[in-house]
């Protein structure tokens, strides 16, 4: 049974771990209020991501903050793939420990790919869900090349065998204006140190299979009246805005609110509006 213990992050907040076949869910949970909220952070982050929400919800919400495998304190077994029902122990875990026959899910960024999974699993146990700088919103070309097509795979393969190469032609490519600023910089964040490109060797492939059919999620989700929250960056070049113009053409009732931002918009000028699709 996974086991919980107090940490000092925040008050009344404690640790634990889902245990799967394949690795260990870490969570932080917090909160004392009635509605049960699963959270999911961005690629490179931890599940102490949503601290900021803390101050407005910790009275109405009880709150599971997750490390996705292989960040945080998460333990994820080498090679072994993230599967749909590791997903579904997870979420029948804090359902079970909460007595809860419903939740509502917010995630940022990869952590949105895993919410439109979670919603995919189980359409009859979500409330609402608020996307983030969402992946999984729309295909991503780059992703999938790396990650799903052989030679691609051959490719990511060989950036970590010869990485100066690698990095060397990407600076290349950004001077010649073929890779945008943004996208340079965040590429950069996470490629430019050892420790970055363990975590994109490691993670990018674990997660592949969580991606879910936006039109065939529509067909679960519209007739049921679930709120979808999207939060977008007006100048994001890592998650386009138009991602999330194209799903909204799927998602009946799926709110937008565009925010004056890049990529990085889980921010404490931010957070009251965020915390209002969850109170």
């Amino acid at each position: 049974m996974p086991q919980s213990k107090e940490i000092a992050e925040l008050p009344e907040q404690f640790s634990g771990f889902v245990n799967t076949e394949r690795g260990d869910f870490h969570y932080v949970r917090w909160g004392k209020g009635k509605r049960l909220v699963l959270a999911f952070h961005g690629y490179g982050e931890s599940c102490t991501s949503f601290n900021l929400l803390h101050p407005y919800l910790a009275d109405t919400c009880t709150f599971y903050s997750f490390d996705l495998p292989h960040h945080g304190l998460s333990k994820w077994n080498a090679n072994q793939l993230v599967q749909a029902d590791d997903l579904k122990k997870l979420v029948n875990f804090v359902l079970d420990e909460s007595a809860a026959q419903h939740c509502a899910l917010i995630g940022y960024s990869m952590g949105g790919r895993v919410c439109l999974k979670i919603a995919e699993l189980f359409p009859d146990k979500i409330e609402s869900m608020t996307l983030l700088a969402s992946d999984g919103l729309a295909k991503d070309f780059y992703y999938a090349l790396f990650t799903e097509n052989t030679f691609g795979k051959l490719l990511f393969k060989s950036f970590f065998k010869n990485p100066s190469f690698f990095l060397a032609l990407i600076k290349g490519l950004n001077k010649v204006k073929l890779i945008d600023n943004s996208r340079y910089k965040f590429m950069m964040r996470y490629i430019g140190t050892h420790e970055g490109r363990e975590l994109l060797k490691h993670c990018w492939p674990a997660m592949e299979p969580i991606q879910t059919d936006i039109a065939a999620l529509a067909q679960q989700l519209n007739g049921k009246a679930i709120p979808i929250y999207l939060f977008m960056g007006r100048y994001d070049r890592i998650i386009p805005l138009k991602n999330a113009v194209r799903f909204r053409k799927y998602m009946i009732g799926a709110h937008l609110q565009i925010i004056e931002k890049g990529h990085l918009i889980l921010r404490p000028d931010t957070a009251a509006a965020i915390a209002k699709t969850l109170m």
